[in-house]
């Protein structure tokens, strides 16, 4: 997402597919700033860019035909950009005919030069399948669960060119990001529905770029923290029993984020202990 931004297309929406797409976007999207750079010095400035995402147990079903039922709902001229994986396209790969009837979408009756005015460009995130179960523990068992063929499930077999073709789509290929400031350009400024696929890093390296981001983002903050206040609450934590509930009447369950882990709620529940009422 932030690539696109970055190509020097002002998007005027975004479409993010469930999964890694929308997970990613949270992390590393910044959907409201956007920085210019000219010759003389960098301009900031405030440009609003609607985004939107499917969520509860909808999965990666379905996701090109929502992006195009909110791309032809856009305001007049807006153009919406559909950031999705190579396994979520596969399994809504017949929603691209949608986008080509009437040289446009045919969810509303509208004629053909009309429907061209919100074109919608999806980009495919290809890393070879399902990237998401590379984060799990089952990723660590490998081929004693199979876990390529019923986790990792590859696309490579699968050609999008090939795809976006048979839909009457144009197409274009990037594996690097200098080509896809180009393909994506050329994409948005058609004018017309499109198709960019973007080759990236494989599964394994992207977990460890998660890693590595992860791990120069919480050095920042420990930089950034008062050194003998976190020590004083690493001394507070290694004296609670995380495992003896801190009242006997109610309890209170804490969710831990899809890549956290309960440790990550020990500074919330020295806090709570302070704080809860008796009855719990």
């Amino acid at each position: 997402a932030n690539r696109t931004l970055g190509a020097g297309i002002d998007a005027s929406s975004f479409f993010l597919s469930n999964s890694m797409p929308v997970r990613d976007a949270e992390f590393f999207f910044y959907p409201l700033e956007r920085t210019m750079s000219s010759k003389q010095n960098k301009v900031f400035s405030q440009q609003s860019i609607h985004t939107a995402v499917n969520r509860g147990a909808s999965g990666i079903d379905g996701i090109i035909s929502s992006a195009s039922g909110y791309a032809a709902s856009a305001l007049h001229g807006e153009r919406t950009t559909l950031l999705i994986g190579d396994l979520a396209t596969l399994h809504d790969l017949n929603a691209f005919r949608t986008l080509n009837e009437n040289k446009g979408n045919s969810l509303f009756p509208t004629s053909s030069s009309a429907a061209q005015n919100n074109p919608l460009t999806t980009v495919i995130v290809n890393n070879n399948g399902g990237g998401i179960f590379s984060f799990l523990p089952v990723a660590k068992h490998g081929d004693n669960v199979g876990f390529e063929e019923f986790f990792g499930t590859p696309t490579e077999s699968v050609s999008f060119a090939d795809s976006a073709a048979a839909f009457g789509l144009p197409y274009t290929f990037a594996s690097s990001y200098r080509a896809f400031k180009e393909s994506y350009k050329e994409a948005v400024r058609s004018k017309q529905h499109g198709v960019v696929e973007a080759k990236v890093v494989s599964r394994e390296l992207n977990v460890e770029v998660h890693a590595e981001v992860t791990k120069l983002a919480t050095q920042a903050l420990d930089e950034f923290l008062d050194l003998e206040q976190k020590e004083q609450s690493l001394v507070a934590i290694k004296n609670l029993d995380m495992e003896t509930p801190l009242k006997q009447e109610k309890t209170l369950v804490l969710l831990h984020g899809w890549m956290g882990e309960k440790e990550d709620w020990k500074d919330t529940i020295i806090s709570l202990s302070r704080h809860l009422s008796e009855d719990w």
